[in-house]
């Protein structure tokens, strides 16, 4: 088909681009505004041109998506809105757009089912269920329809990715965004004085100066930078070139270094066990030692980031060994009161997104200085939707992390070896994120995760058959 109306596709293209060219000669030659016209349809211009193209090759869908998520999914189009728009709903939509177009004019319905399917219905069956006696049923409602469409945005994920090459291009171009950010942030947040004086005591709560516009929440912007670090940590220890592996290195070090700015200890002990995974994955304790011996040298050597090493370092200390700071302290009310609410409706939970509003029934606002969301996904899950959720919530968990070890298993190339881990380790970083942070179901990156280790497991599987 493609090759019968190629003459009548370029001409489309052509037809799209004379009237830019037109209006942006107009524009620019008689307003003062012309050099913004003249930026805004160019791109304008070369964004059809990219969708144009990406009508026939729809694996090219996912690399604005996911660029939108790592720039920050937090960051809204305009301003004071009351549904903000934010770059990743924006090319989410017109990548839905774009590939239900293209399916359309190929004639093409099959549809393929990951194995999830009925878990996934299940579980929103049960969401939906909660909601009829949700404390907070406004909020709960507009959370199961953003959640839903992370759903679609997995799947479709996994439709859409094809190939490694897409996969590698879409970790590479992730990696690129994420160094991008983090020498932002720690320009930002650690080598301007003021700035590092004020978050150290902050203790990790809050950056004084957000992140690109981005992220200001700082546990957020750690959690983005989860998938680049594994990235770059297995090609560091894997068998590939000498010159990847150092710029892997360096990348790998940049990233940390971001990590660092945010003062993130749930985003720490996520990248720890990654590493820790990825270690024993390619049997290289030895190098990793080395590697981080001499980066611990060097670190301590710079008078800004030793002290960060240090402050950073009793934050972590104190997290297993019981000190209770604010941080600490909340935590462990917020488990108590999850825990509770368990205990007082075990069954069916007090309703989706019903957390926040009943939480105050065992702690006041001051006790818990006016935080009352939950940190945890575990007894977040048990609180809200009872055991029945928490079961269902438990076959999916499992369902893809079989699915990760079973990549892992049918890997055979190194390029396999390497996304297969990455994902694996991703995976169970976000795991522990989340027992100490709020927000697990409606992570965007994650989701994309998801969706790229079921693309995986297709592509080993065609091979392999």
């Amino acid at each position: 088909m493609w090759n019968n109306d190629s003459r009548l596709y370029k001409s489309g293209i052509l037809h799209l681009v004379y009237p830019v060219i037109i209006l942006v000669i107009f524009f620019s030659g008689f307003y003062s505004f012309g050099i913004l016209a003249l930026v805004g349809l160019l791109g304008i211009s070369v964004t059809g041109l990219y969708y144009s193209y990406a009508f026939k090759r729809n694996e090219l869908l996912i690399y604005p998506i996911a660029a939108s998520i790592f720039l920050g999914s937090s960051l809204s189009l305009f301003e004071g809105n009351v549904i903000p728009l934010t770059p990743f709903q924006v090319t989410l939509v017109i990548g839905l757009l774009v590939f239900f177009a293209s399916r359309l004019f190929r004639a093409e319905t099959y549809v393929r089912y990951n194995g999830l399917f009925i878990p996934v219905v299940l579980f929103l069956a049960i969401i939906s269920f909660s909601l009829i006696y949700s404390p907070d049923k406004l909020n709960g409602f507009l959370q199961l329809i953003r959640f839903i469409v992370l759903i679609l945005f997995c799947h479709f994920t996994s439709i859409v990715v094809k190939s490694k090459n897409v996969i590698r291009t879409t970790l590479a171009l992730v990696v690129v965004v994420s160094i991008t950010l983090s020498i932002y942030s720690v320009v930002e947040n650690i080598m301007n004085p003021q700035a590092a004086v004020q978050n150290l005591l902050n203790a990790g709560t809050k950056l004084t100066r957000s992140t690109a516009g981005a992220f200001s929440d700082p546990n957020r912007f750690a959690s983005i930078l989860i998938l680049p670090i594994a990235t770059t940590f297995a090609l560091l220890n894997s068998d590939k070139k000498i010159q990847i592996r150092i710029i892997a290195g360096l990348a790998f070090l940049l990233l940390i270094a971001g990590l660092l700015s945010t003062y993130s200890r749930s985003g720490f002990l996520a990248v720890f066990l990654l590493s820790f995974v990825i270690i024993l994955w390619f049997n290289n304790v030895r190098f990793f030692l080395l590697f981080m011996i001499a980066g611990l040298l060097i670190g301590m050597s710079v008078p800004v980031i030793r002290l960060n090493i240090i402050t950073y370092s009793e934050r972590i200390f104190s997290l297993f060994v019981g000190g209770l700071d604010n941080s600490n302290s909340i935590r462990l009310m917020l488990g108590i009161g999850a825990i509770n609410m368990f205990i007082d409706s075990y069954t069916f939970g007090v309703g989706f997104q019903g957390f926040n509003e009943v939480f105050p029934r065992y702690f006041n606002y001051q006790e818990t200085i006016t935080v009352q969301e939950p940190h945890n996904i575990i007894y977040t899950i048990l609180a809200e939707l009872g055991l029945l959720g928490f079961l269902i919530f438990s076959i999916i968990v499992y369902f893809i992390f079989k699915k990760a070890l079973v990549n892992t298993r049918n890997a055979k190339s190194e390029d396999d070896r390497i996304y297969a881990v990455v994902f694996l380790a991703s995976i169970l970083g976000y795991f522990v994120f989340y027992q100490f942070y709020d927000g697990g179901l409606l992570d965007t990156s994650l989701m994309m995760i998801f969706g790229l280790i079921f693309a995986h497991h297709n592509i080993l599987s065609e091979r392999k058959n």
